[in-house]
């Protein structure tokens, strides 16, 4: 029997017409020249993290001019309502320089945001736009999300803050690790390889404490919010970041911010849809992981992992 082997050119030809095809998909719904459509996409996802501030309207919407300076607001690529606490999932969407707004509900896009962030987006790159800090002073930022898969049998977690009560937090499992001291409202810690399983994760300070009982899987990566909860409780929220090693972000489909559709956006979802999973599939058929990259130039402070 004569052995046959397979050369690696149909897998790079069949590669390069996956993304020639959703290349060709993107032009037609317009992608703006400071967003660029390579074959790796980036992965973004809102998150509001003010206590005391209400619903808000948070949008992601491409520049219509090469200088980055005027956003098309009028034709968002992503939008949806946030309370407090939400985070959404991430969506998948070209490299590239965006604007991300945050208005109270309903508030029409002729008036100024209460907040405003220009993020540039690098390819397979995972971050997080979140309204942080307080009521009174407020804050919109770009926060790197390292999707490292931790060491063999454990988890990865970082932790943050977003609490009034307790603006400063002791973050605990009970019977188990530290997992954070002095963790402050708005500033998020670096994330650190943690024991995997259930556990019983408690966050005091204050003069307030509050514990959730959650499962914490082999592999997977977390953001541990601390939240203001009912009857002067503290609450902690388990956010999943990544699930299993080489994987993409959690929910990071070519929909996002809780997967809501744009109306009257002059866009058809589903040519975005196509689009973004194809340039999605061709980086995952290549062998691509997903992981954060150094950020590149941004007008807002970004936090790192």
């Amino acid at each position: 029997m004569t052995a046959t082997t397979t050369s690696p050119r149909p897998r790079a030809a069949l590669l390069a017409g996956v993304a020639a095809l959703a290349v060709g998909l993107l032009g037609l719904v317009g992608v703006p020249a400071t967003a660029s459509s390579g074959a790796e996409p980036a992965y973004l996802r809102p998150a509001h993290l003010v206590p005391g501030l209400g619903l808000m309207d948070v949008r992601l919407a491409p520049f219509s001019d090469e200088g980055g300076d005027t956003a098309a607001e009028d034709r968002p690529l992503l939008e949806t309502t946030a309370g407090y606490g939400d985070v959404g999932e991430y969506g998948a969407m070209p490299p590239g320089r965006y604007a991300v707004t945050l208005r109270p509900e309903g508030a029409p896009v002729s008036e100024p945001p209460l907040l405003s962030l220009t993020v540039d987006l690098e390819a397979g790159a995972a971050y997080t736009a979140a309204g942080l800090g307080s009521k009174d002073e407020p804050s919109l930022e770009l926060l790197e999300d390292d999707l490292t898969p931790p060491a063999d049998g454990q988890s990865r977690v970082r932790l943050l803050g977003a609490s009034a009560t307790a603006p400063t937090v002791l973050v605990e499992a009970l019977d188990g690790p530290v997992l954070g001291t002095d963790v402050r409202l708005g500033e998020p810690t670096r994330y650190e390889d943690a024991p995997a399983g259930p556990w019983r994760v408690v966050a005091s300070g204050g003069g307030v404490s509050g514990g959730t009982d959650l499962v914490l899987e082999r592999g997977s990566v977390y953001t541990l919010l601390v939240l203001d909860g009912d009857d002067d409780e503290l609450v902690v929220r388990p956010v999943v970041d990544a699930v299993g090693a080489g994987t993409m972000p959690q929910g990071g489909a070519a929909t996002g911010f809780g997967g809501q559709a744009v109306e009257g956006s002059g866009t058809a979802p589903w040519l975005w849809a196509g689009a973004l999973l194809l340039l999605g599939a061709g980086a995952l058929g290549a062998g691509a992981v997903v992981r954060s990259r150094p950020w590149a130039r941004s007008t807002a402070r970004h936090v790192a992992g």
